[in-house]
């Protein structure tokens, strides 16, 4: 407790720091909000499946294309899937719009016009085919063996490990049990 307490302390501090007098309280209630979240989360709902599989989309996306190529500071703050942005990754000045789809599918499901708006910026589809998986194939994965994964990688940097705490809650990702039993594995991934 004292160290998530020293963790939410100096995220406040780093977050204010830039923020002007007349904007600086709201800035400070919005990064506390998303604490409360992130400090409840005891009291969870369970993912759908549909929301599991974008979720493990996003986060598969996150470790194996966006880390590698703009770093894990720049990744985790360009993962804006969970803050209700329109597309859920803006890295290097691109959009990515993140869909997962089961062996067999060909089609995607955009939930809003704003997802095909990239207000001049380049935006980009990824479909990324998510099947389920045996637990003995050696590329298979659980939501929480790959939050695992992220938080190792990510924990290097305090602000990226804080941020990606805050957006796993937001995405209303927890550590419970059932998120250790469904085994997935990514069998390809276009653009």
């Amino acid at each position: 407790t004292l160290f998530r307490s020293g963790r939410l302390c100096q995220d406040l501090v780093d977050n204010s720091r830039t923020a002007t007098r007349d904007h600086g309280a709201d800035v400070l209630l919005r990064r506390l909000s998303r604490w409360r979240k992130l400090l409840e989360l005891g009291h969870h709902k369970t993912l759908s499946d549909r929301e599991l599989r974008g979720l493990v989309g996003e986060l598969w996306f996150l470790d194996r294309v966006a880390i590698p190529r703009v770093g894990i500071d720049a990744a985790v703050s360009g993962w804006n899937g969970p803050l209700g942005a329109p597309q859920d990754f803006l890295i290097d000045g691109l959009l990515v719009e993140v869909k997962t789809i089961l062996p067999g599918m060909h089609d995607v499901t955009i939930s809003c016009i704003e997802q095909l708006d990239g207000d001049g910026a380049p935006l980009f589809l990824a479909v990324v085919q998510v099947v389920p998986a045996d637990d003995a194939h050696p590329d298979a994965f659980t939501l929480l063996s790959l939050v695992q994964r992220l938080r190792s990688t990510v924990e290097v940097s305090a602000g990226a490990s804080n941020e990606f705490a805050l957006r796993l809650a937001e995405a209303g990702c927890v550590d419970a049990e059932e998120y250790a039993r469904a085994w997935f594995r990514v069998t390809a991934c276009r653009f």
